[in-house]
């Protein structure tokens, strides 16, 4: 059906009910007039579901009210949720360009070193992420616990990170489960600094340094025969 002929067929509608209801009391009074009616039998009829109509009435307006209020703290979530999605493109500027916007995070992020910025920027930007995959339940209470949580606290970035920044994730009053979701972190904040020092970065850099030096041992052989072959050389040469 196109939108003209749909919206004709809603307006003839609507023009038959209205003209339906006022006449009402005029097509009421012809029946009367053809037929025998005992009005008063039926008005009291009708009174007898007086009260099951103002118990209908009053659900329908509670209804009514609850479904104004989700759409209102729906509507708030979303702003808050453009919000965060905002300032993290912001942070992503940032990260990618340190030295231009970094200073516009306050000072304690401009004093930092590109490396740390980045590090920080990405530590928030993760939680943000599991926060709304708690949120809609693509992450559950157990994998955060045993799987997400345990590795991200384990480098010293996301540690300190965290210590400078839970106050206000435990004080954000934007929902129940938003709340929920940071007692859950910081539990397993305090848990993972109970177990002892961070150990990603160590083990990365053990490993790295374990690989610069196979590298060096690895070049050490070849160079040592190849500048041998050329004493020898320089020596046979000589004699000759």
């Amino acid at each position: 059906m196109r939108p003209r002929t749909r919206d004709l067929v809603l307006g003839v509608l609507a023009a038959v009910v209205l003209t339906c209801a006022a006449a009402s009391p005029l097509i009421l009074a012809a029946a009367g007039h053809w037929w025998e009616t005992d009005w008063v039998q039926l008005a009291n009829i009708g009174q007898a579901y007086g009260a099951a109509s103002a118990l209908f009435s009053a659900l329908a307006f509670i209804g009514i009210a609850a479904g104004l209020l989700y759409q209102a703290r729906q509507l708030r979530l979303q702003r808050i949720q453009v919000t965060r999605e905002k300032h993290e493109r912001l942070m992503a500027l940032a990260s990618e360009d340190p030295e231009t916007y970094g200073v516009m995070f306050g000072p304690i992020v401009a004093a930092m070193t590109p490396l740390d910025m980045r590090r920080r920027f990405f530590c928030l930007m993760l939680l943000n992420y599991l926060r709304m995959s708690y949120e809609n339940g693509t992450y559950s209470e157990d994998s955060l616990r045993l799987e997400a949580l345990p590795k991200h606290f384990a480098n010293a970035a996301a540690r300190q990170h965290w210590a400078a920044s839970r106050r206000h994730w435990l004080h954000d009053d934007t929902s129940r489960t938003y709340r929920r979701f940071a007692r859950i972190v910081d539990e397993e904040f305090h848990t993972a600094v109970a177990m002892g020092p961070p150990s990603a970065e160590m083990i990365v850099g053990v490993a790295s340094a374990d690989g610069r030096r196979n590298q060096e041992r690895g070049w050490a052989g070849p160079a040592s025969a190849a500048a041998a072959g050329v004493v020898i050389g320089w020596l046979v040469a000589r004699r000759r």
